[in-house]
């Protein structure tokens, strides 16, 4: 069994009359002094710079270059990747801090992505006292995480290259070992090792050519600049929303 309240037209009239006169006092005290603290509170700024995740790549071959790309990851693991030591002090190398605190310096900026299936764009914010650091920030954080994917490729190859080396190596112990044998009917075995050597010493050529021209997916095509217009405080705003609040506040006690 439920019980229902109501309340009369006329209840609720005496009740906003009641709550009317606390509630403009309330209203302009909360409101003045919310606008008042919010115009002593330091500017802050922000600029964006914009940031391109390639699905696919130009095809070079045309050209003779087989050039290697980045594997393809999530447009979201770029977020993640942005708050990584690695991209974050590539950014304060890039602003000559290399000394500054790494929290510090990430709570100056955020990463946001949009992918609508076909493309996918990554925006670099940077907030700081003043619009020329905000921007500096933003482009930095922006280059460096451009430069991280390009070195996420050049690693790929790297081991592709270690691996090569190594079997190459094998390959020459093997060989050694059998022409200090000196046995001749042997020798088909090593002209076998050697041939597979000389294709994985050739395959080495080309990993490392590839690793040298190896390409990322991410390029800025729009680097922050610095905006007058500071986007905090906003005393106004403060001040209508801290108004408000009195009246709640104010009706909260007359009831």
């Amino acid at each position: 069994m439920t019980n229902d309240v109501s309340v009369a037209v006329g209840d609720a009239m005496r009740l906003l009359r009641r709550g009317l006169s606390l509630g403009v006092v309330l209203a302009v005290v909360f409101g003045l002094a919310t606008y008042l603290w919010s115009q002593r509170q330091d500017p802050v700024y922000e600029a964006q710079a914009t940031v391109l995740v390639s699905s696919q790549t130009a095809d070079f071959r045309s050209f003779g270059v087989l050039p290697f790309v980045a594997p393809a990851i999530d447009v979201s693991a770029y977020e993640v990747a942005s708050r990584s030591d690695a991209v974050a002090q590539a950014a304060l190398a890039a602003l000559g801090e290399e000394g500054a605190s790494l929290p510090a310096f990430r709570a100056l900026y955020r990463v946001s992505s949009r992918d609508d299936g076909t493309s996918a764009l990554l925006t670099v914010t940077g907030r700081a006292p003043s619009p020329e650091r905000a921007a500096a920030v933003a482009n930095a954080v922006a280059n460096a995480l451009v430069a991280w994917d390009v070195e996420r490729a050049t690693r790929s190859v790297q081991q592709v290259v270690q691996a090569l080396e190594q079997q190459i190596a094998a390959l020459t112990e093997q060989v050694r070992a059998l022409q200090a044998l000196g046995d001749p009917a042997r020798q088909s075995e090593v002209d076998g090792l050697i041939s597979l050597r000389a294709q994985q010493q050739q395959s080495l050529a080309v990993a490392r050519a590839m690793g040298a021209s190896a390409i990322g997916r991410l390029e800025v095509i729009q680097h922050a600049v610095a905006d007058a217009t500071p986007v905090a405080p906003r005393p106004f705003v403060n001040a209508l929303l801290a108004a408000l609040a009195g009246l709640v506040v104010a009706y909260g006690v007359v009831i």
